[in-house]
């Protein structure tokens, strides 16, 4: 997810944690992936170099986040967990409990500048088959990713190789 940093502000997400008790499962590209990064870059009309830095500055932001809620208590880290994958994704998915945002990025724009899609579980009925096909699709894409990000107070973030079975 390049361009969270421009999204939301650090304390809308360790607010979301600390007081109501959310947590986040964040997948983007592995920064060293260089033939994905590319082909990213190019579909959405960026340089490569400022593409990857965007997704590095992205994860220099999730370390100020990780940071704010080891500041608020032990608990409150792990409620952030960050992974990195090296294959091509053609939008975003952003999940909530109730419901995701589908991004598609169109016309060389980043998924938060194009359109959007809200898929609703719905209140009270079974959710849809498209929700939970967006669901299933997160989860697989969150067990496949290969690397964890593991963030440190007093160093840089490391990404980690992942044992996939």
């Amino acid at each position: 997810i390049p361009f969270l940093n421009e999204t939301l502000q650090p304390e809308v997400i360790v607010d979301s944690i600390v007081k109501r008790g959310c947590s986040y499962k964040i997948v983007l590209c592995d920064p060293s992936c260089e033939s994905i990064i590319r082909s990213r870059a190019d579909a959405a009309g960026y340089d490569i170099d400022y593409y990857l830095l965007e997704i590095k500055t992205t994860l220099g932001y999730l370390q100020n986040v990780w940071r704010k809620l080891n500041a608020e208590g032990a608990d409150f880290p792990s409620k952030l967990e960050v992974r990195a994958h090296n294959y091509f994704a053609a939008g975003s998915l952003i999940g909530f409990e109730q419901y995701y945002i589908l991004g598609f990025y169109l016309y060389n724009r980043i998924s938060t500048q194009g359109m959007q899609i809200k898929v609703e579980r719905g209140v009270h009925i079974q959710p849809s088959t498209f929700f939970m096909e967006l669901e299933k699709h997160f989860q697989k894409q969150w067990e496949v990713s290969y690397k964890d990000v593991i963030f440190f107070i007093d160093r840089p973030f490391e990404l980690v190789q992942r044992n996939i079975s």
